[in-house]
């Protein structure tokens, strides 16, 4: 349990050298669009994606604050709108995750492929980002494009061709989901005793 938070960081850079094993497949570049304008909220979190500036150049921020119950603070992930690659991190410190207060600049990010064969592995010794955030080698696979259900606030939602990836570590692993146009919209954490926790998205608003 002491490793998810560096894992729910890691999700992160999860795609950004998986091309090296690529073979025609649906798209996958197309699960890390970003739709600004949108708010996603979880038990605990909320998350806002929307248009911003970053070191003089236009960006999509997507801006991830944990409830006080789970001790709070923000992380700001800065992408680039027009590949959608992350080009910097920032955090006002989340220290009931033990994720501390900086920036983090990647500028050696590639484009997230178009292509990924089911059963991809990457180390995440190879990934540039990876490599400054994490304490520890992990594994992230991509098992294939999902179809997932979720019960929203406003109603059940179904969504099609999401990208399930999974980062394991040891005995931990943690499996997300990501939509879209929308990111992450769950998370489940698991050891070897099986799943420890689900973090689903509650409710979407878009449009805003």
């Amino acid at each position: 349990m002491k490793r998810f938070p560096n894992l729910l960081l890691l999700a992160i850079a999860l795609a950004v050298d998986a091309a090296a094993a690529a073979t025609p497949a649906p798209s996958f570049a197309s699960c890390f669009v970003l739709q600004p304008g949108v708010e996603l909220s979880t038990s605990a979190s909320h998350t806002r994606i929307e248009s911003a500036r970053y070191d003089n150049r236009d960006v999509i921020a997507v801006s991830v604050t944990l409830s006080d119950e789970h001790g709070g603070g923000t992380v700001v992930q800065y992408h680039d709108p027009g590949t959608y690659r992350p080009i910097a991190l920032e955090s006002t410190g989340m220290h009931g995750l033990g994720i501390p207060a900086g920036e983090v600049r990647i500028p050696d990010a590639e484009p997230y492929p178009d292509h990924v064969a089911r059963g991809t592995k990457v180390q995440s010794t190879g990934m540039p980002l990876a490599q400054r955030l994490l304490p520890f080698d992990a594994t992230i696979t991509f098992l294939g494009f999902a179809t997932i259900e979720l019960p929203l606030a406003a109603g059940p939602r179904t969504f099609e061709h999401t990208c399930h990836l999974q980062v394991s570590v040891d005995d931990a692993r943690v499996d997300y989901w990501y939509a879209s146009g929308l990111g992450v919209i769950r998370a489940d954490f698991a050891t070897g005793d099986g799943l420890v926790q689900s973090n689903p998205v509650t409710s979407i608003s878009e449009g805003i």
